[in-house]
């Protein structure tokens, strides 16, 4: 009888260890750009970590564009006279022979898996402290390695779910393709190909969660973090630097049933400190996320606990929205979506997020992303992580 007593208590320690509030697993999509900056996914937990724990995850993103040259005009006269023309015709009013411009090309076609080992450390009773590694490699997204994000996958739903017959031009230049290139503006270039390995960065982050901002009895916390990340690729070497904040609400009833709404935001500086010469990966220095999250989750008998959660998140743009009032781009124009490949580097980013999550006495997640503004970066993204508490 004290063996199974022993047992079960130690179950809802592990268990208690692993679901502090909401359960989310990081969700960052995977862009052609973003994947060699740190990247926020928000912190939606209620209270700090207790001992150890390692979160292992990995994603999987299809990057879509046909290839894509962008001209910025560096005459004032000029940007004027092409700001009053439609983005979509403004090739056929620019001559680059006569006219000086910057420019550069991009053309995406691969499925990115995004690797994450993390390391969460209760540093004191409301201080966590993570430490992260992030790692990338570039696939064809080949079936059984790649499911949801494959090429075919995507144009199987396409054709006999929604979306029409090749609706991106994908099987026009063939599929299970891996091959993303990219000239930036001041001549620098990347080329990545099958099997290519990036190891991204090093992450830390620093979480706090104030008593003050806490009310218990209502079921209200907050937290709020500090993060520091390096940049090891060779196509950026810099240091990151972000803030970020989360509250959540949560309502329970027959003590076995939990509803949790949770907000968050963060602003990250890219490049904060730089090395080298680097790719140029976008204009804004100041990235801006939002998140919103909900999540029910039931706990059973046995201690276990299931949990169903829907994330939306918008990201501000990667460069900033006024150069797009003057650039013209050129494409071939095999559909209306020839030109995202430039066009959604103006964007704001949104995705939405369907989790489950399974805790006892690990921690595993299932989640699908998609993109509804359908501006392929990346299209559709799926993601597992296992929790492991190490004491």
């Amino acid at each position: 009888m004290c063996s199974l007593a022993l047992n079960a208590q130690d179950t809802s320690k592990d268990t208690l260890s692993l679901k502090r509030g909401i359960s989310k697993p990081n969700i960052t999509p995977v862009h052609p750009f973003g994947m060699f900056s740190m990247r926020l996914s928000q912190n939606f937990r209620t209270h700090a970590q207790k001992g150890l724990s390692i979160d292992l995850t990995t994603s999987s993103g299809n990057v879509w564009s046909e290839p894509v040259t962008t001209y910025l005009p560096t005459s004032t006269t000029e940007r004027d006279r092409l700001s009053d023309i439609i983005f979509f015709s403004r090739q056929f009013f620019f001559d680059p022979e006569v006219e000086p411009a910057k420019v550069y090309e991009l053309s995406l076609d691969a499925v990115l898996k995004d690797i994450r080992l993390e390391a969460i450390i209760g540093i004191a009773d409301r201080q966590e402290l993570r430490v992260g590694l992030r790692a990338n490699l570039v696939t064809k997204g080949k079936f059984p390695f790649t499911i949801f994000s494959g090429d075919e996958f995507i144009e199987f739903f396409h054709s006999n779910i929604a979306g029409g017959e090749d609706p991106f031009a994908r099987r026009s230049y063939g599929l299970n393709k891996a091959n993303i290139s990219y000239t930036d503006r001041n001549g620098n270039t990347m080329n990545l190909g099958q099997g290519d390995f990036i190891l991204s960065g090093i992450e830390t982050s620093y979480f706090y969660y104030p008593s003050f901002l806490t009310n218990e009895r209502q079921n209200f916390f907050m937290n709020f973090g500090v993060h520091l990340g390096g940049n090891l690729s060779k196509y950026n070497t810099s240091v990151d630097m972000a803030l970020s904040s989360s509250a959540i609400k949560s309502l329970t009833w027959r003590d076995k049933n939990t509803f949790s709404i949770g907000l968050g935001s963060s602003l990250l500086r890219k490049n904060l400190v730089t090395f080298n010469n680097d790719l140029d990966l976008g204009t804004n220095k100041y990235i801006f996320n939002i998140e919103g999250h909900l999540e029910y989750a039931k706990r059973s008998a046995s201690g276990a606990t299931n949990s169903i959660g829907l994330n939306y998140m918008l990201q501000t743009s990667y460069h900033k929205r006024n150069e797009f009032d003057y650039a013209v781009l050129v494409g071939v124009r095999r559909q209306v979506t020839w030109h995202h490949g430039a066009s959604h580097l103006y964007d704001p980013l949104s995705y939405w997020t369907l989790i489950y999550t399974f805790t006892k006495k690990w921690n595993f997640s299932f989640y699908l992303q998609q993109d509804f503004e359908v501006n392929n970066a990346p299209d559709i993204q799926s993601g597992i992580r296992l929790g492991i508490p190490i004491n």
